[in-house]
């Protein structure tokens, strides 16, 4: 009785399955679209709402620690009051100041860009400032500037005398680039013999004592500043012998 009810209730299986496959047919959503009915293409990119003139600054030439602004427009693409939030740049050296009050439809507002060097002469520096529009995609600014060579420092490492040797003096020599004397202020901590002269020079120069070096910790960092107007702070690294 059992083997011959088998094939009704196989056929009646089958049945619902294709009964329950023609509804998801009936009721899947059209191709393209999500379960809310959204398209699932790509969203059209939204139009820019501000733009920033120009789109490149070029901070000219760069003394270290001398802080150089310009001033770029940001003007209003749209036709609504826009609010920009705030200015982001991507390292501390750089700053923008930006609106506080919403820039006028199709109107313009300034902000200010200041862009300081370090105490790396030569360097071309290259940094971005990112404005933030209320409602529109980030604006990004790139500020550019080269960062002049004044003064040069060698060697810039010295190595101290072996374990137990009291070493003869190593001498650092300091040299104008552009045609400034200077002297040298301080070596700090303080383990050279300084330059017997205070009149200013070209170039100038101080010696390393070493039992003065070992007296102060053996330090594995010099700074030697001078009063060249646009002289950075000059570091000398000192490599320290290993001890057996």
């Amino acid at each position: 009785m059992a083997s011959s009810r088998a094939p009704h209730v196989a056929a009646a299986i089958v049945a619902v399955a294709v009964a329950a496959g023609i509804a998801w047919l009936i009721n899947a959503p059209p191709a393209g679209r999500n379960d809310s009915g959204d398209a699932s293409a790509p969203a059209v990119p939204k139009a820019p709402v501000l733009a920033v003139e120009p789109a490149v600054l070029d901070m000219g030439d760069l003394v270290p620690r001398q802080p150089v602004t310009r001033t770029v427009a940001l003007r209003n693409l749209t036709d609504r009051p826009l609010r920009i939030g705030s200015a982001i740049a991507s390292c501390g050296c750089t700053t923008s100041s930006w609106p506080t009050q919403p820039i006028p439809p199709g109107g313009i507002a300034e902000a200010e860009v200041t862009m300081e060097a370090g105490d790396s002469q030569g360097e071309r520096m290259v940094k971005q400032v990112n404005y933030l529009p209320d409602g529109g995609m980030p604006v990004v600014l790139t500020v550019s500037g080269l960062v002049g060579t004044f003064i040069s420092c060698e060697p810039r490492m010295l190595d101290e005398p072996g374990p137990g040797a009291p070493g003869q003096p190593s001498e650092i020599v300091v040299e104008s680039l552009d045609g400034t004397p200077f002297r040298i202020d301080s070596v700090d901590p303080d383990v050279a013999i300084m330059p017997s002269s205070d009149a200013p020079a070209l170039r100038q120069s101080v010696q390393v004592d070493w039992a003065r070096w070992r007296a102060a910790g053996r330090p594995v960092y010099l700074v030697i500043e001078v009063d060249h107007p646009k002289a950075p702070k000059l570091g000398v690294v000192v490599r320290r012998a290993v001890a057996r």
